[in-house]
């Protein structure tokens, strides 16, 4: 498992080993977009998660707190971005 920050805040990158095959896990927390600043900083965040997810070989569970609903276009964006 490793740690990279996004602007001062970190997010876990792990794999785990199972008997059928490899897991990815990828765990971060963004902050809420309380105004257009905050805002773009939250977009920022996740197109780097999604960067990172493009990158996994193996299947992966993306966990954390987004500070977005499910269905919000922001969360739409990073699953479309990472390929997945």
């Amino acid at each position: 498992m490793f740690t990279f920050h996004f602007n001062g805040k970190p997010n876990l990158i792990g794999t785990v080993s199972t008997p059928y095959n490899d897991l990815q896990l990828i765990s971060s927390h963004t902050l809420p977009a309380k105004d257009e600043t905050s805002y773009n900083e939250l977009v920022s965040h996740l197109n780097v998660l999604s960067d990172k997810i493009k990158k996994f070989k193996a299947p992966y569970i993306a966990l954390g707190e987004y500070n977005a609903v499910s269905w919000s276009y922001e969360i739409n964006i990073l699953q479309s971005r990472s390929g997945k």
